[in-house]
């Protein structure tokens, strides 16, 4: 046994040493249907029996005790008695049992039976074995209880209930039940303040409820609010997801809890881990709200991971279809994989559709080149790119092998992948194009100025272009390289932002922040 359990059963049992050894001072009136003398090794006793109509009874300080047969010690009062056991006391509790043992000179019986049920107010106490002090209000059990009150069904093997105090003690293999929420919380120590409707677990709980299974270092719940409170190490986990935090809040009529302090959310069907300082998420956990510097990560293949950080990440399922869900990321939004990374000021990821819309600003970067537009869309496949649509404004700017910069610009641009490799790209309105052709010596042959309504474009193995096709009356000029200047190898919009990519470095530093 842990010494701090240890000190918290002596503490308990000092305490009822302390309770039992106040004797109550009034003198204890008796009746009973017949009454008769009887020594016994030189004691004094009173056998008391009932007859139809006229049981025994015992009056002492406002208590009545009510019993079929006693016997009663003359000199001290105290009494043994059995047979139908009734007890009540001046402040409305009631014990009922089969037989009992009352102390005058200690202030206290102890009651055994088949069932022994003492109530008070909306509260009920069935066990078989029950210690009460009628100074100090104090009831005890030590072989197994079970208490009901309200909607609430509580277990354990050891308890006290204070009634003066109006707070219940328990220990070893502590149950309670919720039965309107269908809430069971296990715990080793529980204390109940009945005035508060609030139970306390200071030495770790198990919680089962709809929402899974859940451990915490500590804890409190509100059996008339439904406001739990559990933290130090708490730990959520169901079918769907993993959650771990600091400290996990929740309500009935919230409809969602809060995690504090590195809030850890894995989805297990996905694999998908949002961190953040603090999270607010749905009974169903479909619905999930992230803040505090959130990151989220998801596995793409063996060796890749996709990272995405933002002020806000929201998590919502669709409101007729609950299995659609949808990613919401604002402001400030970053995102890095091996085959991507990029920077906008908000983002729309649709899970179901495997689609993400960037939005303000949003800029691409992939290997060696830069991808802007007012809107960018991305449709993912297996967990990589299959295409990417820019729209209005559209520019791609790659850097080649000797450092020049080949543009594409139109009012919509259409890249393919394959298996994470770019395969064609068609440009729509406006289309416009800067290339840099280099010969096989690996040497510039200049650069081809093209413009026209429709480009087409394919690609060998590591984006290497392989064919270009123009539609709508192209408008081409070719330039040697003895004569191409500044302005002529740049399109209108050109700007270069490759030092603003995310890097791996600054998406594990925040990660790592919630380890």
């Amino acid at each position: 046994m842990k010494r701090s359990n240890y000190r918290i059963l002596l503490t308990v049992f000092f305490l009822f040493i302390f309770y039992f050894t106040q004797a109550q001072k009034g003198k204890v009136t008796f009746s009973a249907g017949s009454i008769k003398g009887k020594t016994i090794n030189g004691v004094s006793y009173r056998i008391l029996n009932s007859i139809p109509g006229k049981r025994v009874t015992f009056t002492q300080d406002g208590t009545t005790v009510y019993c079929n047969y006693a016997k009663q010690n003359v000199k001290t009062e105290d009494f043994d008695g059995s047979g139908n056991v009734i007890v009540k006391t001046e402040d409305n509790v009631k014990i009922y049992g089969d037989k009992i043992n009352y102390s005058k000179s200690r202030g206290n019986v102890i009651i055994t039976g088949k069932e022994v049920k003492m109530l008070k107010d909306s509260t009920t106490l069935i066990t078989d074995r029950l210690y009460y002090n009628f100074n100090n209000k104090l009831a005890i059990y030590t072989n197994g209880g079970t208490i009901y009150s309200k909607e609430t069904i509580l277990k354990s093997q050891r308890g006290y209930l204070n009634n003066t105090a109006q707070t219940l003690g328990f220990k070893l293999k502590v149950f309670l039940r919720d039965t309107a929420s269908n809430l069971e919380i296990e715990a080793d120590t529980l204390f109940f303040d009945i005035t508060k409707n609030t139970a306390f677990f200071p030495q770790g709980a198990k919680v089962v409820d709809a929402k899974g299974v859940l451990f915490a270092d500590n804890g409190e719940y509100n059996t008339d609010t439904g406001f739990a409170k559990f933290f130090g190490n708490a730990e959520l986990k169901n079918e769907d997801y993993n959650l771990t935090c600091d400290e996990i809040q929740t309500q009935k009529s919230w409809g969602y809890s809060i995690a504090k302090g590195k809030a850890k959310l894995l989805s297990k069907k996905d694999g998908v881990t949002i961190m953040a300082e603090e999270m607010q998420y749905s009974s169903e956990g479909k619905n999930t709200k992230a803040y505090g510097k959130p990151i989220m990560t998801k596995p793409l293949g063996e060796k890749d991971m996709f990272y995405l950080s933002a002020d806000t990440l929201l998590s919502q399922s669709d409101k007729v279809d609950t299995t659609k869900l949808t990613l919401f990321a604002y402001p400030e939004v970053r995102l890095f994989s091996a085959q991507m990374r990029g920077k906008c000021d908000s983002l729309v990821y649709q899970y179901n559709d495997s689609l993400i819309n960037f939005y303000k600003d949003p800029v691409l970067w992939g290997s060696e080149s830069q991808l802007t537009g007012k809107k960018i869309q991305a449709t993912l496949k297996n967990g990589g790119m299959e295409k990417l649509t820019l729209t209005d404004d559209a520019f791609i700017i790659s850097q080649d092998s000797l450092k020049n910069y080949n543009q594409i610009k139109g009012k919509e641009i259409i890249s393919y992948f394959d298996d994470g490799a770019l395969k064609k790209v068609d440009v729509t309105g406006n289309g416009q194009t800067i290339y840099f052709p280099i010969s096989k010596t690996g040497a510039l042959e200049g650069v081809n100025k093209i413009t026209c309504g429709k480009i087409k474009m394919t690609f060998l193995e590591k984006n290497k272009l392989e064919k270009m096709e123009f539609e709508g009356n192209p408008d081409s000029k070719f330039i040697p390289p003895h004569q191409i200047e500044e302005e002529e190898a740049k399109l209108p919009g050109f700007r270069l932002r490759f030092g603003e990519q995310p890097n791996l470095f600054q998406m594990q530093m925040r990660k790592r922040r919630y380890f």
